[in-house]
């Protein structure tokens, strides 16, 4: 047996040689997945009886294998097959395939994908019984109507094998190019120094850490301050792990492009540094379509015939290129003519590291199955970089949403047009305002503990009904189907989440009008979050921001046996000012009191020293009535503010403003939790000072109450006010702070202003590098405090 090994699935295998032809998106069929198991289980359960009743052997889900030599490598096939009949001394392999189409017209020919996952496995079992010839067998079955076509006949082992020996040849051409770079790659990793000339403080502590979690296969938790070098940190110890065979795969994961963009810089470094990876950035699909049309081959020509160039474009852009962003591979794309989202999908088969979204590896709608669907045979590292932001995304993503007005307004529309699913929108309407009248009849929102009893039954007929009419009306516009589509996937979201639906969730309705809304709302992610982060060898959570780590920990499914650290800030404590005004309340109650006592401490911070400031805000509301009050009584300072929408154009220009050596004082009024309040780096004299406003406590509503109660009766000890309000709201005060001092020679003040942060509730809270706070109450210490500081 050879030392170099190939393993591919036999799914792979056919797909990668086999798929041909063009791509059509409008919409994926049905309930797909879960009727095709169903659909599975029930035939299944059918040929059991029938080798009862007719006295011949039936097994399902037979895992076989096929391991041969081919040059100096051992080639390993893999699957799993449907069905194996045995009746006097022959065998039928079957296969099974679910669907919408009339099974009258499916007549597969010879190279079809399902007819050879077949054949592979009528192969498998002939060399190992060494059989002359087996029976193939090619069963489908319709959703609806569970009518059945099968077809088959008899293959004699020479044609299984001329045919086994064909496919895994082609693929043996690809999979020996990838495993001859993966070597190449291995000895530049094995070779290269690391990036920097030094390590940063904390930074070789964090890389032993990140490289001791790989070797445990467990779940880390950093909090590593601003300077620490996280991405270098997390992505080097598990790219050395790659090349010592540890680790298949990286993907590196953020909440916006601002990081992504240092994950992309970060590998680059590394290239230039000697290390051969193939590194992938994924962008969403409507940011890199070009035609903006709809996946057709009768309207966009990438997917007329993609399927038939997509394996040469791979093998192109894997053979000239190493770092792979948005640029890259819409230039292949057009090179080649294939969809550029299509393309991107593909070519993470075969890269070393994928940068993308948290979409990408923990939503269950858009994650990627070809890596998650079912066990992973390769070994993954899960990178999340600004960990904090996956709490409340991950509740986005296990939660789910249905409102009543979306099938009123299909209902007209549809109702010239299809009688079936005109009324089914009708009863699924006046089920909502059944449900509002009784449930909603004296409040605006209203909880319940357990499912809308018959409304996922509604749903599941609608999802059979927009089926049959989509496959009828298979190849038209985008506009004349969107709302439908739209509308069908929200279903589909709904009916996958309400799967899940346990103690961590609660059903929350909330009427608008004559208008309500049904949503299943995730209050605690863990446990799905655990399924996710358990197909990795390896997690690692880090952030500048994970306070405290142990509610990260509980929120994201680990334990309190997992690793979790904090760095100290690499930078020197005396560049660093703060300041606490405890005088003052933010308290909502207290808002209207405050304005001109915080519009004095800003001009205070603000006059102490010529440059740029960025003062930080609980609200869009709170930040106009002081901003209103500061530029009456101050009129010298420049002030910009941020508005609530802004394009990237008004970003960056935005951002322009802070013009390092300026001759006079700027003011920016921001929000945290915005766009400027993490992820930006202005080092130097582009920002001197930051003043934040409250402590950050999200908005008061019936969701985050009822996290709260959620958590009160988890824990028995009355924290859930703090996992559902305060230490989101301490992590958006860190990370807002955290825009100062962004290197070892920044220097600046940090002024917070709220009389809650003397509480012990909060100084528990605070990073090392925040012990030696300075707390003033009024104007005229905390002037001595600043000036002290700068001179």
């Amino acid at each position: 047996m050879a030392e170099k090994k190939i393993t591919v699935s036999v799914g792979n295998l056919v797909e990668y040689v086999l798929k041909s032809g063009d791509i059509d998106h409008i919409y994926v069929g049905s309930s797909s997945m879960r009727e095709g198991v169903r659909i599975h289980q029930k035939l299944q359960k059918k040929r059991a009886k029938q080798a009862m009743l007719e006295d011949f052997e039936f097994e399902k889900e037979v895992r076989l294998f096929n391991e041969f030599d081919i040059e100096d490598f051992t080639f390993k096939v893999e699957g799993r097959a449907d069905g194996i009949h045995r009746k006097n001394g022959r065998i039928l392999v079957e296969e099974i395939k679910s669907t919408y189409s009339d099974v009258k017209t499916l007549e597969p020919h010879e190279n079809h994908i399902h007819l050879a996952q077949a054949k592979c496995y009528g192969y498998m079992i002939a060399k190992d019984e060494s059989l002359d010839s087996v029976e193939i067998m090619l069963t489908y079955c319709h959703v609806e109507t569970e009518e059945t076509a099968e077809y088959g006949r008899e293959y004699s082992f020479s044609e299984l094998e001329d045919f086994f020996v064909r496919i895994t040849g082609v693929y043996f051409a690809r999979a020996k190019k990838d495993y001859d770079r993966k070597q190449r790659r291995n000895t530049s990793i094995k070779n290269a120094p690391f990036v920097f000339e030094n390590y940063r403080k904390g930074q070789r502590e964090f890389a032993i850490k990140v490289y001791r979690a790989i070797e445990n296969r467990a779940k880390l938790f950093a909090q590593a301050p601003t300077g620490t070098g996280k991405t270098v940190s997390t992505l080097f110890p598990c790219i050395k792990a790659i090349g010592e065979g540890h680790i298949d795969k990286i993907f590196y994961t953020t909440a916006k492009t601002v990081t992504r963009k240092v994950a992309e810089e970060t590998l680059k470094r590394f290239k230039e540094k000697g290390y051969d990876l193939l590194t992938l950035t994924l962008t969403a699909k409507e940011k890199i379509c070009m035609t903006e049309g709809i996946c057709s081959p009768e309207h966009c020509k990438y997917a007329r015939g993609h399927f038939d160039r997509v394996n040469a474009a791979v093998e192109d852009i894997a053979e000239n290129e190493r770092i792979v962003t948005r640029d890259t591979i819409r230039l292949y794309a057009e090179k080649h003519t294939v969809c550029p989202h299509e393309f991107t999908l593909d070519l993470s088969l075969w890269v070393d590291v994928v940068v993308c979204d948290y979409n990408h590896v923990f939503d269950p709608k858009v994650s990627l199955k070809r890596f998650f669907g079912d066990v992973p045979t390769e070994q993954y590292a899960f990178l999340v970089d600004e960990a904090h932001n996956l709490v409340d995304r991950s509740r986005e993503m296990f939660s789910a949403e249905l409102r009543k007005k979306d099938f009123l307004d299909l209902k007209k529309d549809i109702k010239a047009v299809d009688v079936p699913l005109y009324k089914l929108c009708d009863k699924i309407n006046t089920y909502f305002t059944e449900l509002r009248n009784a449930e909603l009849y004296e409040s605006k929102t209203a909880v319940m503990r357990e499912l809308p009893e018959n409304l996922s039954v509604l749903l599941m007929d609608f999802v059979t009904v927009t089926d049959k009419f989509l496959t009828r009306h298979r190849g038209e516009s985008a506009e004349s189907l969107e709302k439908l589509l739209n509308l069908y996937f929200s279903v589909l979201d709904y009916l996958s989440v309400s799967e899940y639906f346990c103690d961590s969730y609660t059903v929350f309705l909330e009427s608008f009008g004559s208008d309500m809304s049904v949503r299943l709302l995730c209050l605690d992610p863990s446990r799905r979050l655990r399924e996710v982060h358990e197909k990795a060898k390896v997690c690692v959570f880090f952030s500048a921001t994970l306070t405290p780590i142990s509610y990260f920990k509980q929120v994201f499914g680990g334990t309190v046996d997992d690793d979790g650290f904090k760095l100290p800030s690499p930078f020197p404590p005396y560049n660093l000012c703060l300041v606490i005004e405890s005088g003052i309340s933010t308290r909502y109650r207290s808002r209207g009191e405050s304005y001109e006592a915080i519009a004095d401490r800003l001009y205070v911070m603000a006059n102490a020293k010529k440059g740029n400031y960025f003062a930080f805000f609980p609200s869009y509301a709170y930040l106009n009535e002081v901003l209103s009050v500061f530029q009456t009584k101050y009129p010298g300072i420049t002030v910009i503010v941020q508005e609530q929408k802004l394009s990237d154009e008004e970003k960056e220009n935005f951002l322009g403003s802070f013009d390092e050596g300026r001759n006079d004082t700027m003011l920016a009024f921001s929000v945290m939790g915005g766009v400027f309040s993490e992820g930006i780096d202005l080092t130097g004299e582009k920002l001197i000072g930051v003043a934040v406003v409250g402590v950050g406590l999200p908005l008061i509503s019936p969701e985050r109450d009822l996290i709260a109660s959620y958590y009160n009766e988890k824990f028995e000890d009355g924290t859930g006010f703090e996992y559902a309000y305060v230490f989101p709201g301490i992590n958006k005060v860190l990370q807002a702070a955290g825009r100062l001092i962004r290197t070892e020679t920044d220097m600046g003040v940090i002024l917070l202003i709220d009389d809650r942060y003397a509480t012990e509730r909060y100084m528990s809270l605070f990073p090392k590098e925040w012990d030696n706070a300075v707390f003033v109450r009024g104007q005229k210490t905390l002037e001595d405090s600043i000036r002290g500081f700068w001179y």
